[in-house]
């Protein structure tokens, strides 16, 4: 009886050995395979002789990852955290695919079960504070953000993410000094520099904004559309309008027109008196518009063709800018424009009224100036003939 137990007992380790040896055989025959980015034999052969455990569901979700089987792959995760939920690998590649597919609140749960098991970590904190802004929580990925920047100060990336959130919420302060903290850390860094150029335009700074481009310019060699946009805008505000209008006109050639470009190249024409082209870009960005800044437009469109003679544009422009944002100013440069083209006062008389009922107090040399100028029509109203417009009516 004894002799069976120690014959049975023996068969059975001889036959896992050889079941042990043929495993690691076929495994090293999928990682041989997987070395030579054969990923579909791999496969096949890893199924083919039925390996599982911990090493065949590695070696399976590897090969699906590599041939775009996500649902596999995860699954054959799955099959491992089923084994262990605390699987690092596993559930970090979990995270990492669940966030390709879009499945940012899953990838979410993953992330943080690994940061609670290494809460040091801020790497876990980063990937969860770059989930949050996908999933549309701008305060929770700042927090996170802030709590993996605490743990590692120096990490560019996250001094880069935390300061485009101070950019969006306008903490300028905060913005620009981890800039500066950034910049110090790495001098060549576009991404940073390019931070910089916004934080300097929407703070109306642009001295600085072009000091930041020029250092652009050394980094990337090249003038990209990012470079010659923000530069035409920097040279506009530093009354350098040719320069403004060379950088743009280069990038309507390069990319094609767009509103903002359009309307900054009607500005610096204008500035320039050069009306004709001011007027046709002006035109151009009104037909581009897609923004809420179309009221701006028309009323920059409205001056220049006042200033071309052209009132019944002027005219025209001006209502469409009133139409769009209704300033009280508005209302007075329509008087004045109604009362110039027209030899009936009505309209003008009328503008000049709307125009004082929402005038703000500040407004005192055009508050006085339509209040007497009613009062003049009004008078010579009686010996005006009513009706048809004629340029130039007194």
């Amino acid at each position: 009886m004894m002799m069976a137990k120690k014959w049975a007992l023996s068969l059975f380790l001889f036959l896992f050995h050889g079941a042990y040896l043929s495993a690691q055989q076929s495994f090293a025959k999928v990682d041989s395979l997987i070395g030579l980015a054969q990923y579909q034999m791999a496969l096949e052969h890893l199924q083919l002789n039925a390996l599982e455990g911990e090493g065949g569901y590695l070696r399976q979700a590897q090969i699906a990852t590599a041939l775009g089987n996500s649902p596999l792959a995860l699954a054959s995760y799955k099959h491992i955290l089923d084994l262990d939920s605390n699987h690092v690998k596993a559930l970090n590649a979990s995270a990492r695919l669940e966030s390709q597919r879009a499945n940012y609140r899953q990838a979410s749960i993953h992330y943080y079960r690994l940061h609670e098991m290494d809460t040091a970590n801020p790497y876990y904190l980063k990937q969860l504070g770059a989930l949050s802004l996908k999933r549309g929580s701008i305060a929770l990925a700042f927090a996170y953000f802030n709590s993996a920047f605490s743990l590692s100060p120096n990490d560019l990336e996250l001094i880069t993410n935390l300061s485009k959130l101070y950019l969006e919420m306008k903490f300028y302060d905060q913005c620009d000094s981890l800039l500066r903290k950034g910049m110090t850390l790495d001098s060549g860094s576009a991404s940073l520099i390019m931070l910089d150029i916004q934080s300097s335009y929407r703070q109306k700074d642009y001295a600085r904004m072009d000091n930041a481009l020029n250092r652009l310019l050394r980094v990337q060699k090249d003038s990209s559309g990012f470079f010659l946009r923000n530069k035409g805008i920097a040279a506009y505000h530093q009354n350098d309008y040719q320069s403004s209008i060379d950088c743009l006109e280069l990038l309507v050639k390069q990319e094609g027109p767009s509103e903002l470009v359009l309307f900054y190249l009607g500005l610096a024409h204008r500035d320039l008196d050069q009306l004709e082209p001011a007027s046709q870009y002006l035109n151009q960005s009104i037909e581009e518009s897609i923004s809420t800044q179309i009221g701006t437009y028309y009323l920059n469109l409205a001056l220049v063709e006042e200033e071309r003679g052209q009132l019944g544009k002027a005219i025209a422009a001006y209502q469409e800018a009133y139409q769009a944002k209704a300033k009280p100013v508005i209302l007075y440069y329509l008087a004045v424009a109604y009362d110039q083209y027209y030899q009936d006062k009505s309209p003008a008389i009328s503008y000049y009224q709307r125009y004082l009922k929402d005038a703000p107090d500040s407004d005192f040399s055009y508050i006085d100036y339509a209040q007497k100028r009613i009062s003049e029509l009004k008078k010579r109203q009686h010996f005006q003939a009513g009706g048809s417009p004629k340029p130039k009516g007194n």
